[in-house]
């Protein structure tokens, strides 16, 4: 080791010149003198040669220490890794328990886990995401050829004993009461850890973990049920609701999509919110199915270069509220049908806009409606009722009968950077 040698050489050195010093008096002085002063030579050499001895001692303690402190700290490590993967194997092996409270217990360890261990934190969700992907299990009826009960028929009772409970569907989930708890509690968890703190909501980026706030995670939850699913003013990274049935409301007002969301063939039972949320990617809605009101009023769709906003041949049932919304790429509303209002009223299309062989049953609103570029089309588009008070884009208007149900639009766009302007829904 250089630096404990170091001390070697300094105190031979020293005793090299005391050596020297001693040989030359010996000359000068009596052999009495000579001897006195070769002693004391000595004495201050032995000393040099026990102080640099200590030092080389106390650099060898404090060596070891550090090693060992070392080697304590990589076997705390490991122990606790050890006991983390443990505990997240048992929690996970828990939540096939076939009691409902063991699997309640099973998502609380599985928190506690992430809490303590942020590198858990990726597995812990995604284990609670795959939990609710899980398809419900097969309850057959105690009638033999009778269809399973929907689920709720089990927490509802009728409002008369003439009226029974509505008749079954296929495509009904059908889990008990005490898994619905379940579920409901793996919902509650999710959401707790992907909605930050208020002063780190207020920023523009992506705000870092902090507390009870996990970060802005990616989370695939396709083909979930969800019972009044509420994520408004969270955060998320790429999130996945393709094929989801969302039972009650949904609400997504204000949340900030990091990256990419896909809503693919996802089916809206209740009220879905949307108002003011910001997708940072390409957003996808195709076939999906919206039975409450649909509300996208001032969301920003940002999506990556030539990526798109998505809804063709979404079902619209009720009323559809796009005011105010920022279309910065590609909007796509092909085969879309709007049953209720559809209402555009002050939105901002910046690339290409397609509504091809889109149906408007009801009031179709784009007054202020602004478009960027003139690639702007409503190819086959119809609108069904004909006595509503229309605000179509500018240079088109509702054609004649044409002995199908309702009127084309007909038209072209006449000129980029434009609003929508009043057109008769009476022309032909």
């Amino acid at each position: 080791m250089p630096l404990l040698a170091v001390p070697v050489v300094v105190g031979w050195l020293v005793l090299d010149e005391l050596l020297t010093k001693a040989e030359t008096a010996t000359r000068a002085v009596s052999d009495i003198e000579a001897f006195a002063e070769q002693v004391k030579a000595w004495q201050i050499a032995a000393a040099a040669a026990v102080g640099a001895g200590g030092v080389i001692t106390l650099a060898t303690v404090f060596h070891r220490q550090a090693l060992a402190a070392r080697a304590a700290a990589d076997a705390r490590y490991d122990a606790d890794e050890k006991r983390a993967q443990e505990l997240f194997v048992k929690a996970v092996e828990q939540l096939g328990h076939a009691a409902a409270a063991v699997r309640v217990g099973a998502l609380h360890a599985l928190d506690a886990l992430g809490q303590e261990h942020e590198g858990r934190r990726r597995a812990v969700m995604d284990v609670w995401c795959a939990y609710l992907r899980m398809p419900p299990p097969e309850k057959p009826d105690a009638e033999e050829g009778k269809p399973a009960r929907p689920w709720w028929t089990d927490l509802i009772r009728p409002r008369r004993k003439t009226r029974p409970p509505p008749e079954p569907t296929p495509q009904e989930a059908t889990w008990p009461a005490e898994e619905l708890q379940v579920r409901a509690t793996a919902q509650r968890l999710i959401t707790e850890h992907l909605h930050p703190p208020d002063k780190l909501n207020r920023k523009k980026k992506q705000p870092k973990p902090s507390g009870a706030f996990w970060g802005a995670m990616d989370i695939d939850l396709s083909g979930a049920h969800l019972h009044y699913f509420n994520l408004s003013n969270y955060r998320l990274g790429k999130a996945m609701f393709d094929g989801v049935t969302f039972h009650g409301g949904a609400g997504f007002d204000g949340v900030i999509f990091h990256g990419d969301a896909g809503f693919n063939g996802a089916t809206f039972h209740g009220n879905a919110g949307f108002e003011l949320a910001t997708f940072n990617g390409n957003a996808r809605f195709y076939r999906a199915t919206f039975n409450g009101n649909a509300k996208f009023q001032n969301v920003i769709f940002r999506p990556v270069l030539h990526g798109c906003v998505m809804f063709g041949g979404a079902t619209f049932t009720r009323h559809a509220e796009f005011r105010g919304a920022t279309f910065t790429g590609d909007a796509w509303f092909d085969g879309a049908t709007f049953a209720g209002h559809a209402e555009f009223i002050m939105a901002k299309f910046a690339r290409q806009t397609r509504f091809d062989m889109a149906t408007f049953a009801g009031h179709t609103r784009f007054d202020g409606a602004t478009f960027t570029t003139f690639d702007r089309t409503f190819d086959d588009a119809r609108v069904l009722e004909l006595g509503a008070d229309h605000v179509l884009p500018q240079g088109w208007t509702v054609g004649a009968d044409d002995g199908k149900p309702g009127r084309p639009l007909e038209g072209a766009a006449t000129a980029p950077n434009v609003s929508a302007a009043e057109e008769d829904p009476e022309a032909s």
